[in-house]
């Protein structure tokens, strides 16, 4: 009877350190599960975060190209319509026709681009650039940057209109002086800026696109 009680014990003894031993287990193989989980996690994570940059990057490029192609074309129309002793294709519209650059050049204009009903046009800037808009549904049949509809997007769209006032030395040179430029010697310098909202909140360095627009017709014509 003795030695059958003395068995029991030992069974139950065993039982209980056999139950202790599982759960310590099962502790030691969920820390190495999270363990072996965190570092493949914070390569998704780090992976997604570079393709929402590459993804908004692209977005950025295209709106940057968009805004010198656009001051391209402006220069193209007004430098075919001009005389050539007509300076007025540095005349840059905006949506009621009224140059925001005049004829003598202007130093560090700040605007955006935006599309109206009739076209796209230039509006300048204060003291910072609105965000670009996006129209999710494309209603109007614009994606960024209408002015009737959509919502602010994450895209900011700077650009910078600057002029080197140049003159031809007896030499034939050229050097940049104070002065107006005549027709033919004029010369824009374009710098579109485009920097974006990134997933942590901060603002991106983003990139910028730099253009020389000159009068080609009357160059060309000279």
């Amino acid at each position: 009877m003795i030695t059958q009680h003395i068995h029991f014990l030992k069974q139950k003894n065993h039982k209980g350190r056999q139950r202790g031993f599982t759960i310590l287990e099962t502790l030691v193989a969920i820390s190495i599960l999270v363990l072996a989980l965190t570092a493949p996690l914070a390569i998704v994570a780090q992976a997604l975060r570079s393709s929402y940059y590459a993804r908004d990057q692209v977005t950025a490029y295209y709106l940057a190209q968009e805004a010198i192609e656009f001051l391209r074309n402006k220069r193209d129309n007004a430098g075919l319509q001009s005389s050539d002793t007509s300076d007025t294709w540095t005349d840059l519209f905006n949506a009621e026709g009224s140059p925001i650059i005049n004829s003598a050049g202007s130093t560090n204009l700040k605007a955006y681009l935006v599309r109206g009903t009739s076209g796209y046009y230039l509006k300048q800037c204060s003291s910072t650039c609105p965000e670009v808009s996006y129209d999710s549904s494309a209603s109007t049949g614009i994606l960024y940057g209408s002015d009737t509809a959509g919502i602010s997007s994450i895209f900011t769209r700077e650009i910078i209109i600057s002029e080197p006032v140049r003159a031809t030395l007896n030499d034939g040179t050229q050097k940049e002086v104070d002065g107006v430029n005549p027709p033919n010697l004029r010369e824009l310098v374009i710098s579109v800026h485009v920097s974006w909202k990134m997933q942590n909140g901060s603002q991106s360095d983003g990139i910028t696109i730099k253009e020389h627009l000159t009068n080609w017709q009357l160059e060309k014509s000279s």
